[in-house]
């Protein structure tokens, strides 16, 4: 019994023992388990801490910088025990798309590593383009916004993408830009056949590798460290310069309202879109671009011409450069070489420049409000058009111009098309009793441009009207089938009668989302096979194609619909173009000529805008001027040739007001107010057929004649002609033959006295025009000298003769004499003398390269042909370009070519 008992009490002990290893077997294992589990939530805890040390990355998404986000890259910094984030940013400038030197570096033309950032991308449009500049198609864009919908109603809710950096909405614009106006070009252009052009220059023919664009906008791609983002920005930042940025602002079709920068307060709209500006903390002057209308790029896109940029900060370059694309510093004083245009005190700077005398400069520089600066339209573009130099590039169909003056330019107004026939019109009636369109001259080349300019305008505009009602009711059109697909849609989708609707079972309808569901899984897994298979090879760079850049077929949006092919536009800008190079070509000979006419031109047309012919009791109430008329005449005539006549003649008054100096004729003055003279408030109350013939007419038979009557200077009195065939030299011996009556024998001493500066210029100009006829007719140089000495000693045969203002002495034959007392004496010397006159235009063309030419005395007909020439150039060039009616220019001019460092957020 005890044995048992003891043999039991042993078993019953092993029992326990076993049971007890049990316990502590699975103790031990949920103790591993749960210090596992610790672990692993300390070394992923650890992790965390460690990947959320690279700060910035969530912001470097696609939601935020669309494909520029497949260059966040996390780098790992082992000494500082943390993640860096890098992302690349655009950096974008203006520049011709020929040019290798971009602000990042040379680009070589190879295309660049990924890392290296100096490859130039220049924005074209192209589906090639988009890739390079890592930026979505519109119709891409539009995909992602309708796969956005439906899908997080949080960010479908918004109206504008607020996620997305503001410059890659301006990246989107750049290029829808380039695309939209180059399809609109094409689809203009298309029936057009352009004539083949021999003379195209090298420049040329390297711009039409590029469309013919030379203003383009270039992007090159910087490595930035989330390290340095300034504290407060959360979004990655793009770089471009200010200049750079007011360019780009112009091409876009935005105008500036307010640029400050004192305050550094900017703001720019137009063309549906927004832009502001002000100063960031720690990081510079940053500026945001919004979409915030409708926005479109047709023949509302600037000429992209690199000359271009001056007009955007208030430059224009002129004519007078003859081709020298001389630097344009904005802290260096200008020359005729460019006119500045953005304020009244840089427009005085340019009459200044043009040698005009102080009373015209006084118009813009102590002008008030009621001084008066337009007739049809503002005199600033009549200077842009007489010597501005060609922006509109040859062969392209775009007009439109950044506004480089502080006038607004409504066309509405008038009409340029009515202004050339008016112009015609005048020169027709001048023709009968002046014969101004001698057979085989300048003039009447000019005639022929006039008919064959209006032929194809009137033709142009007519096509035009008929495209808009076309096109009227194509729109209207579309807006019916639309309707009726709205409701064809709203039909479908309602459905018939559920009674007539045949009902499937319910494992037909099992099996068939069952199998839409495999299908589904099999698309998906077989495009993330392909997708990852595509993403290896382009990480070990055995493609070039990324296909994070590929995206499903998506139709193409049609950009130009509303347009239609015309081929009359294309020839009329062909015609301007040729017709303002025949004038440039006649031009060229004699810029110091040219450049006196303009500067006479713009004093007489200045004058006549704030002349008054009635006193101030009986003035019209159009008047700009209500004040009386003080005693006393204006200072004097600053910057000038040395005559008297000033910029209306002698006999002027001054207004009374806050501008005392501003010079007007008084209403005695019965010289000056004519029987040619129009009123200008008779043009102002004119119907608007009768105000484009009036004011041609009073340009013609008023202000021409004036400014043929002003004695010719010194310094220009040597002219430069083309030479002409014998039986154009015969006609002109002929025409100032009348001289040769006059002829008698002097000294050729006597010609350098102190006496013959006062001898009637009208004489001295036909005698030397009879001796150069006689050179070229191959008469010795002395025999010439001899003749013309003897002539202009001889006393000009004049006729009745009207006193001038001032004592100047105007005859009725049109040519000029001058007042001993009122004149100064002009300096003798070799444009003085007969004999040296003849002699040195001998010297200068026997080693003048150019062997077409010769020299000899300016005429008043000479005068004459040049104003012509500028006024038909006035005209060509405003209809060959346009400028927007709301685009006034703000004063910024001293940011011209200004390198500062602006960013886009």
């Amino acid at each position: 019994m005890s044995s048992n008992n003891g043999n039991s009490n042993a078993s019953g002990g092993g029992g326990d023992s076993d049971s007890n290893d049990r316990n502590e077997l699975f103790i031990a294992i949920a103790a591993l388990a749960i210090s596992v589990v610790a672990l692993i939530i300390a070394v992923l805890q650890a992790l965390q801490q460690y990947f959320a040390s690279a700060e910035g990355y969530s912001q470097c998404s696609e939601k935020t910088i669309g494909r520029w986000s497949k260059f966040t890259k996390r780098k790992l910094l082992l000494k500082q025990f943390r993640f860096e984030v890098r992302f690349r940013v655009p950096v974008i400038f203006v520049a011709p798309p020929y040019n290798r030197f971009g602000p990042l570096g040379d680009d070589t033309g190879v295309e660049a590593d990924i890392g290296a950032g100096k490859e130039i991308v220049y924005v074209d449009g192209s589906s090639e383009n988009y890739r390079k500049t890592h930026t979505w198609t519109p119709e891409e864009y539009d995909f992602k916004r309708e796969k956005l919908k439906g899908t997080d109603s949080r960010e479908a809710i918004h109206t504008a993408d607020n996620e997305m950096t503001t410059w890659l909405a301006l990246l989107m614009a750049i290029q829808r830009m380039e695309r939209e106006s180059r399809e609109w070009q094409d689809h203009m252009a298309r029936p057009y056949v352009a004539p083949v052009d021999a003379d195209a220059s090298k420049a040329l023919v390297l711009a039409d590798n590029y469309g013919g664009h030379t203003m383009v906008v270039g992007v090159q791609e910087k490595t930035r460290s989330w390290d340095t983002m300034p504290d407060g920005l959360k979004k990655p930042y793009a770089t471009t310069a200010m200049c750079h940025l007011v360019e780009i602002v112009a091409m876009l079709g935005i105008h500036w309202k307010e640029f400050d920068r004192r305050n550094n307060v900017y703001r720019a709209q137009g063309n549906g879109f927004l832009v502001t500006g002000s100063m960031v903390p720690n990081l510079g002057v940053a500026f945001t671009f919004e979409k915030v209308g409708k926005t479109w790029f047709q023949e509302n896109r600037i000429v992209p011409n690199d000359s271009v940029k001056q007009l955007c900060f208030g430059f224009c370059p002129t004519i007078f450069q003859a081709g020298l694309k001389t630097p344009l510093y904005t802290d260096e004083p200008k020359d005729e070489g460019t006119l500045q245009l953005a304020t009244r005190a840089e427009v005085a700077e340019t009459l200044v420049s043009f040698n005009c005398n102080t009373n015209t400069v006084n118009y813009f520089r102590l002008g008030n409000e009621h001084t008066r600066y337009s007739h049809l339209f503002p005199v600033t573009f009549e200077m842009l058009g007489m010597v501005g130099e060609v922006m509109q590039i040859h062969r392209t169909m775009f007009t439109m111009l950044p506004n480089p003056t502080f006038f607004t330019w409504n066309k509405a107004a008038f009409s340029l098309i009515g202004l050339m026939q008016g112009f015609r019109r005048s020169l027709d009636d001048a023709d009968k009793e002046e014969r101004l369109f001698r057979r085989g001259s300048h003039l009447a080349a000019i005639r022929a441009d006039m008919d064959r300019i209006i032929a194809v305008a009137l033709e142009d505009d007519e096509q035009r009207r008929k495209d808009e009602v076309v096109l009227a009711d194509r729109r209207r059109l579309d807006e019916v089938k639309k309707m009726a697909e709205a409701n064809k849609y709203i039909l479908l989708k309602r459905g018939p009668a559920k009674a007539t609707l045949p009902q499937k079972s319910v494992w037909v309808r099992a099996f068939e989302r069952v199998g839409r569901g495999i299908k589904h899984a099999f698309v998906k897994i077989g495009t993330s096979l392909r997708y990852g298979f595509l993403k290896l090879l382009f990480k070990l760079h055995l493609t070039k194609n990324d296909p994070a850049d590929e995206t499903p077929f998506i139709k193409q949006r049609e950009l130009a619909s509303n347009t239609l092919e015309r081929e009359s536009f294309p020839r009329y800008l062909e015609q301007l173009h040729h017709a303002i190079k025949r004038c440039d070509l006649f031009l060229a000979h004699n810029y110091d000529l040219v450049q006196h006419v303009f500067a006479l031109h713009m004093q007489e047309v200045l004058c006549y805008l704030n002349s008054r012919p009635n006193s101030p009791d009986d003035e019209p109430h159009e008047s700009p001027v209500t004040g009386g008329w003080p005693t006393g005449s204006p200072g004097g005539y600053g910057g000038g040739y040395g005559y008297g006549s000033g910029a209306g003649g002698g006999g002027g008054r001054a207004q009374r007001g806050p501008a005392s100096h501003i010079y007007t004729p008084s209403p005695d003055n019965t010289e000056y107010y004519n029987d040619k003279y129009i009123a200008l408030h008779a043009i102002d109350t004119a119907s608007w057929t009768m105000r484009h013939r009036m004011l041609m007419q009073l340009y013609v038979t008023f202000i021409r004649k004036r400014v043929a009557d002003v004695p010719i200077p010194a310094k220009v009195s040597v002219y430069t002609q083309v030479k002409a065939s014998k039986e154009k030299i015969a006609a002109l011996t002929r025409q100032d033959s009348s001289a040769l009556s006059a002829l008698a024998d002097i000294p050729e001493g006597s010609l350098a006295s102190s006496t013959s500066s006062r001898v009637p210029t009208g004489g001295i100009a036909a005698a030397i025009n009879v001796g150069v006829a006689a050179a070229l007719a191959g008469a010795p140089v002395a025999t010439a000298a001899a003749a013309v000495g003897s002539a202009a000693a001889a006393p000009a045969v004049t006729h009745e003769e009207a006193p001038s203002p001032g004592g100047a002495s105007v005859s009725s034959t049109g040519g000029s004499s001058v007042a001993s007392s009122a004149v100064p004496e002009a300096p003798t010397g070799t444009s003085t003398t007969a004999a040296t006159a003849a002699a040195a235009a001998a010297f200068k063309k026997k080693n003048n390269p150019e062997k077409d030419t010769i020299q000899r005395a300016t005429t008043v007909r000479d005068i004459e042909d040049i104003w012509c020439t500028l006024t038909f150039r006035m005209l060509c060039w405003l209809m060959l370009h346009d400028f927007h009616k709301k685009d006034v220019q703000v004063s910024k001019s001293d940011v011209y070519d200004s390198r500062l460092a602006v960013y886009l957020l």
